[in-house]
C-alpha cells in the first residue's frame, strides 16, 4: 500500500508543478508582448510599405477579420451557447503556446501562421465563390480547436488595440452574417484585388479591426432593447454606465494582452460636465485635473492651472506675457534710492 501511495502522491505533486510551469510559461509570453513588440512590428510593417505590399498584407487581414466576424456569432461555447462577440469565454481556454511563439517571430509570420492554422479546419476562408448564409457557416465552423481561435483573436485585437497602422484600413468589412430572407454574399476568398473592390475598406479608422477581432463589452453595436434581454443582460453587465450609449473602450487603455484574455478591460463613460472625466473605479464622473498631463503648458516660463472648466496656462512667478504673448523673465533694476541704513556707518550708531 505505502509504495502506492508515495507514486500517486509523486504523480500529483509532478502534475501540479507541470501545471504551474505551464501557467508561468503562458503569462510570461503574455507580458512580452508589452516589451518593446509594438516597434518590433512597427518597424516590420514601415519594410513592407517600402516594398510596396501593403495590399498582399492587407487580404490576410481582411481575411482573418471576415472569419472572425462570422466566428464570434456563431460559434457556440459553454451551457449558454452563445457567442463572444462581447466576451471571451470563461473560464478562459489555454493560450496557444505555438501561435503566441509563431507571432512573436514577426508580423507576416503571424498572419501566416493564423492563417495556415485555421484554413486546416475551415479551408473555405481560402477558396472562392462561397456563399455566406448563416446556415453553412453553422455547419462549416466546430469548436473544435476553439483555444487556437480565441488565443488568435486576442493577438490580433491586441495589434489592433496597439494601433499597428496595418490594421487601420482593411478590405471585406462589408461580408459579415446577413438577415434571415437577404440574398448572401458571395465569398470573394483570396482572389481579393483591391483595384475592383474599393468599396470594402469601410468605416473609421480601425473601425472595421476592432469590430472583427475585440469583444464588445459595452454592446455598444446591438439595440438596447436586445441589450436588456434575458440572453444578452449577463454579457453586458460590464456597461454599467447611466447611459448606455456613452460608454467605450479607449484603445491605449486596453491594450494589455495578459489583461484582455481576462476581459479586464478599462470601460469609460461619457460625462456630460466640462472639466470631469469618468472614473471607472466608483463608476462616477468627477472633477478632472488635466495639468496631471506633462505634455500641457510646456512652453518656457509657463505652468498650467486647473480651472472650473479645464486649464490656463499662466506665466511662472517671476515672468511676464510679452507682447509675442510669450512668457519672458522679469528684469530688476538697481533702486535709485539706498535708504537709510546704506548711508550711515557702524561707529555713527
Amino acid at each position: 500500500m505505502k509504495p502506492n501511495f508515495f507514486i500517486t502522491v509523486f504523480l500529483c505533486i509532478t502534475l501540479v508543478s507541470s501545471f504551474e510551469d505551464d501557467d508561468e510559461a503562458s503569462l510570461k509570453l503574455l507580458q512580452s508582448y508589452n516589451i518593446d513588440f509594438n516597434s518590433v512590428i512597427k518597424d516590420e510593417y514601415s519594410r513592407i510599405m517600402v516594398e510596396d505590399r501593403v495590399d498582399e498584407v492587407s487580404v490576410k487581414i481582411g481575411i482573418l477579420a471576415t472569419y472572425f466576424r462570422v466566428l464570434k456569432k456563431l460559434v457556440a461555447w459553454g451551457m449558454e451557447e452563445n457567442g463572444f462577440e462581447h466576451l471571451y469565454p470563461t473560464p478562459e481556454y489555454d493560450f496557444d503556446m505555438n501561435i503566441g511563439e509563431e507571432c512573436k517571430k514577426g508580423f507576416e509570420i503571424c498572419l501566416d501562421s493564423i492563417i495556415s492554422n485555421i484554413s486546416e479546419i475551415q479551408p473555405w476562408i481560402m477558396q472562392d465563390n462561397i456563399e455566406l448564409d448563416e446556415l453553412s457557416l453553422t455547419k462549416m465552423i466546430d469548436n473544435q480547436r476553439l483555444g487556437m481561435e480565441i488565443s488568435a483573436s486576442q493577438i490580433l485585437c491586441y495589434l489592433t488595440n496597439s494601433r499597428i497602422k496595418a490594421f487601420e484600413h482593411i478590405p471585406y468589412c462589408a461580408y459579415r452574417i446577413q438577415p434571415v430572407g437577404s440574398r448572401p454574399f458571395i465569398w470573394a476568398g483570396k482572389t481579393f484585388s483591391r483595384e475592383t473592390i474599393l468599396d470594402e475598406f469601410l468605416g473609421n479608422p480601425y473601425e472595421c479591426a476592432t469590430e472583427s477581432f475585440c469583444p464588445d463589452p459595452c454592446c455598444s453595436r446591438i439595440p438596447s432593447v436586445v441589450r436588456t434581454s434575458p440572453k444578452y443582460a449577463p454579457l453586458c453587465k460590464m456597461n454599467q454606465c447611466e447611459k448606455k450609449s456613452t460608454c467605450l473602450m479607449k484603445h491605449f487603455e486596453n491594450d494589455d494582452l495578459s489583461k484582455l484574455r481576462l476581459n479586464q478591460f478599462n470601460i469609460n463613460c461619457g460625462c456630460d460636465k466640462p472639466g470631469t472625466i469618468y472614473r471607472p473605479d466608483i463608476g462616477r464622473c468627477v472633477h478632472h485635473n488635466p495639468c496631471t498631463k506633462q505634455s500641457l503648458c510646456r512652453d518656457f516660463g509657463q505652468e498650467c492651472v486647473n480651472t472650473a472648466t479645464g486649464y490656463k496656462c499662466v506665466c511662472q512667478l517671476g515672468y511676464f506675457k510679452n507682447e509675442s504673448n510669450s512668457c519672458a523673465p522679469l528684469k530688476l533694476s538697481p533702486a535709485p534710492y539706498h535708504g537709510f541704513a546704506l548711508s550711515e556707518s557702524m561707529e555713527d550708531l
